[in-house]
Order: C-alpha cells, then structure tokens, then sequence
C-alpha cells in the first residue's frame, strides 16, 4: 500500500471520528440530551447484530449496514422526519465522496444501496434496528423526565415491521432503563 493510501484511510478514520461531534437533530425538539451519531450507529449495529441473528439473517452484513449507514451524516448533518419533508441531501454522493480511492468503496456503497432500497432481509433488519435505537434511546431519556421524549416514544415504534423488534419495542417500554445494572449488582 502506498503512502498516499494509507493518507486518505488515516483521513477517512478522522472523518468517521468526526462523527461524535455531529449531534443528533432530535435535539431541537427534545431538548437537553447528549447522544451523537456516532453513539447512535453503535447502538444500531448491536441491535442489528442481535436481530439478525434471531432473524436467521446474514448477521455480517447487517452489522455492516448498520455501522455504515449514517456515515454520509459528517457531511450532510442528521436530518429528523420535519427536515427531510424539507430538506433534500444527496446521501449517496456523499458517501461515494467519503469513500473514493479506499479499499471498501465497492463493497460498502453496494452495502448502503441493498440498505436504502430496503427490499431484503437484511437491509429490512438494519433499518429495523435504526428505528429501534431511537425507541431505546427515547425511553431512557423519557425515564430521566423528558416529556417530549415521553410523548414521542409510541409515534417512534409505528414504523417497526418484525415481530421481534415489536416486542422488543414493547418490552423496552415496559422496563426500567436500570434493570441491568441492578440486576447485576
């Protein structure tokens, strides 16, 4: 590998990092809350993983999906459901952008693109998990006493599909943020 390859990945690393600072657009609505994109595609991919594999889907590429599928957000920002009525962002360019002369281009721009189109299992199961974290995350911040995170959580798992994302959905609800940490104590 050349010297300048391995610039544009070591560039590409930063820019992914960049991403901790990108905070979440739900901030305008719900005030006070501390995640970013880059806590949130973490989450996703866990929660994609874990569907998956109850799914008998191709865990790994949903991981994948899961991991790269707010990336092109370092450059064209998160966008809720009220920007993007609005707001129309070229994703794909972007991530071409951000991906060109690396050596995963082609094989994550043809992961992103089974993403958007949505039409298999997998691409299903990481969307799934997007919705997911948000519901996750809605009801820890409705747990800590946020009423707009309150009123927005059932809104939020309207768009679940699988069986098991709804129950976990429901479950989820129904629980205590800090169950595991008392039950492991």
């Amino acid at each position: 590998m050349t010297q300048a390859e391995l610039k544009r990945i070591v560039e590409f690393i930063f820019e992914v990092g960049s991403l901790r600072r990108v905070k979440r657009s739900h901030l305008q609505n719900l005030g006070k809350t501390e995640d970013s994109i880059l806590d949130h595609s973490f989450r996703v991919a866990m929660i994609g993983y874990l569907l998956a594999t109850i799914e008998g889907a191709e865990a790994d590429k949903v991981l994948k999906m899961c991991l790269f599928h707010d990336l092109a957000e370092s450059r064209t920002g998160d966008r809720n459901w009220i920007h993007k009525k609005f707001v129309k962002v070229n994703e794909s360019k972007a991530t071409r952008d951000q991906l060109k002369n690396l050596p995963i281009q082609k094989p994550v721009i043809k992961l992103l693109n089974e993403y958007r189109i949505g039409k298999t299992l997998e691409a299903r199961l990481a969307k799934e998990a997007d919705i997911l974290e948000q519901a996750f995350q809605l009801k820890e911040y409705a747990d800590q006493g946020n009423k707009e995170a309150e009123r927005w959580l059932p809104h939020n798992m309207v768009p679940l599909k699988t069986k098991t994302g709804k129950m976990l959905a429901r479950l989820a609800i129904k629980s205590d943020v800090h169950d595991w940490w008392w039950r492991s104590w």
